[in-house]
Order: structure tokens, then C-alpha cells, then sequence
């Protein structure tokens, strides 16, 4: 075992040897104690109920009422669960606008992991990966244009410095109703995510090409901040760009 390690890692075994010889004859009190990790319970809940007035250039102003029974997202305080992952169950969106009301969204699943090799133990894989399956409305320029979707994607994920990460995905998704954009399209991602104890910002494009008979393209966008000290509450800001922008 110990002549594979030094192998993989570049090192002689007799200096491996050395080095675990004098480490096992240190003193139990010059050893570093490790942080005990911060129990799950100090984190978010799992549960989010959010409002946002919204102002659409096209579609004018409204008020967004969001629940999400379950679980995180990239800004929410992942203690105890992966970083820069996200795992979201029926992830609602309700839009009241010019007094109608309409489902802007129902996800009933949404998982991210970026896999950044926090570690960095030698030879471990970075790569990312997303796959989401629910209704939303086809684009930002139209209220009540549900359509299903189901979408998966594959790439990498980096971490620059402590609480910033970057990635890149490729993927592809089928997209089903009378208003829907393009039945099968592909995706060229790019985003990053930066958190403190305090807050977090969530930045991401993509170009999308319909691969169809329609052969269609466009691009999508969306940046959002979240700031608060507490578990059980917090503010944010946003914009979104799908056919039109909206700042919410």
C-alpha cells in the first residue's frame, strides 16, 4: 500500500516511511486538533416561502409568490449537505398580474452538483452535472404559456477561492406543449456562485439552440443576490432575461 501511494504521489518509499515514523512518535499533545464540523441543524431550513414584486418590460408589474417544500439551492447555507449542489422538490411559482393569477412553475425536481474537488485529494473528478423535470412558462414575454420540460446536463465545476465557484455545463432538454419553444434543444451553460456567512450571489447564461425542425436560438440569463443573518429569514434582488428582461 505504501509503495502505491508513493507511487501515485511522486514520493520514494523510504521517505514515506520516514514520515510516518515521525509522525506516529509525536506527542498526542503537538497533534492539530480539527474543528468539530458545524451540525446541519445551524443551516437553513429546508423549506422557503419567498414574495417578489416583479417589473417585466413587456408585461409590466406583479407579485410572484414562491414555496419550496424542499430542500436547497446554490445560496442557501449548505451546512451539512454538499457545496455548491442543489437538491429542490416542487419548487412552486405563482404570478399575480392586471388581477389574473397564473402557475409560472412547478419543478418538480431540480439537482446540481458541481463537484468541485473541495478536497483536492489527487486524481478525483470534477465533473458537474443537472438534471431538472417540471412545467414553466415558456419565456419571460408570455404569462400562462406553460409547457413541460425535462433536462439534462453535464460538465465541470471549479472552486477559484474559499466561497466561489465556477462551472460549465452542456445539456439537453426536451421541452412539450402548444407553446413551446422548440421540442428538443441544446444548452451551453456558464455561471458562478459566491457565498459568505452573510451573502450569496448566483450569476448564469446560457445559449440555447432549438435542434429541431424550428431551429431556433436565443439566450437566457439571470443574476440574484440574497443577504440576511438569520436561518429563518432573508432579502434578495434579481434580474432575469428570457425574450425580455424583468428585475424582481
Amino acid at each position: 500500500m505504501l509503495d502505491r501511494f508513493a507511487y501515485q504521489n511522486n514520493i520514494s518509499a523510504d521517505r514515506q516511511k520516514e514520515v510516518l515514523l515521525a509522525r506516529f512518535q509525536r506527542a498526542p499533545s503537538q497533534r492539530r486538533d480539527l474543528d468539530p464540523p458545524q451540525p446541519p441543524h445551524e443551516g437553513d431550513k429546508t423549506s422557503l416561502l419567498q414574495a417578489s414584486v416583479l417589473q417585466n418590460e413587456d408585461l409590466g408589474t406583479g407579485l410572484e409568490l414562491r414555496i419550496r417544500p424542499a430542500y436547497f439551492d446554490f445560496l442557501s447555507k449548505t451546512v451539512g449537505t454538499a457545496p455548491y449542489s442543489e437538491l429542490s422538490m416542487a419548487d412552486t411559482r405563482v404570478l399575480i398580474r392586471d388581477s389574473e393569477i397564473y402557475l409560472r412553475q412547478l419543478e418538480a425536481v431540480r439537482v446540481t452538483a458541481l463537484n468541485t474537488n473541495v478536497s483536492g485529494a489527487p486524481g478525483a473528478k470534477r465533473y458537474a452535472w443537472r438534471v431538472r423535470l417540471g412545467l414553466q412558462d415558456r419565456d419571460l414575454a408570455c404569462d400562462g404559456c406553460l409547457v413541460g420540460y425535462a433536462e439534462g446536463g453535464f460538465g465541470r465545476g471549479y472552486q477559484i477561492q474559499d466561497g466561489l465557484a465556477v462551472y460549465g455545463l452542456a445539456s439537453a432538454q426536451l421541452e412539450v406543449g402548444d407553446d413551446a419553444f422548440s421540442t428538443l434543444q441544446a444548452k451551453a451553460i456558464a455561471g458562478a456562485v459566491w457565498t459568505t456567512d452573510t451573502l450569496g450571489v448566483h450569476l448564469e447564461g446560457a445559449f440555447v439552440n432549438g435542434i429541431d425542425d424550428t431551429d431556433q436560438s436565443k439566450f437566457i440569463g439571470k443574476g440574484e443576490l440574497r443577504f440576511g443573518g438569520g436561518k429563518d429569514w432573508e432579502f434578495g434582488a434579481g434580474v432575469r432575461y428570457d425574450e425580455a428582461a424583468e428585475g424582481f
